[in-house]
């Protein structure tokens, strides 16, 4: 299976956000917050990264594929949401999509062997709290 394929899998995913309204915009590749018109906030992109190679000796390589989540919000309509607020309810909303049912672990359908949010995520607020965002690192550890 391609590296792509792991990828595109994710993406599906997470892509339930935008079905469910939760997201105005879903989409592979990242634009600058700044650059994101008002009317497709909030968004989420995602960002192939690093990709791990862990030779063993005797059994196959463990392969870690990582990735990057954007999350972009703006104010809420009521003027008193803050737009950081609204990247942590979108936070929610991405950990809520990858989380497994107890006592399993997410694996994309049976694709990988583990899926998960690992590593710092990193979250951005503007000075003047109009516009907010997360980059969540994701981990994949594939066949």
């Amino acid at each position: 299976m391609s590296r792509d394929a792991y990828y595109e899998a994710l993406f599906t995913y997470l892509s339930v956000l935008k079905s469910q309204g939760t997201v105005q915009t879903a989409e592979r590749g990242v634009v600058a917050l700044a650059d994101v018109a008002e009317a497709d906030l909030p968004a989420l992109f995602l960002v192939v990264a690093d990709q791990v190679y862990r030779p063993t000796q005797g059994f196959p390589a463990k392969r870690t594929l990582e990735a990057l989540v954007f999350l972009y919000a703006a104010r809420g309509d009521d003027g008193v949401t803050t737009a950081g607020a609204k990247v942590n309810a979108l936070l929610d909303a991405v950990e809520g999509v990858l989380q497994p049912a107890p006592g399993f672990t997410q694996t994309l359908g049976g694709l990988a062997e583990w899926v998960r949010i690992d590593g710092t995520v990193q979250v951005f607020e503007g000075p003047d709290q109009t516009r907010a965002g997360a980059a969540v690192p994701i981990r994949m550890l594939i066949p």
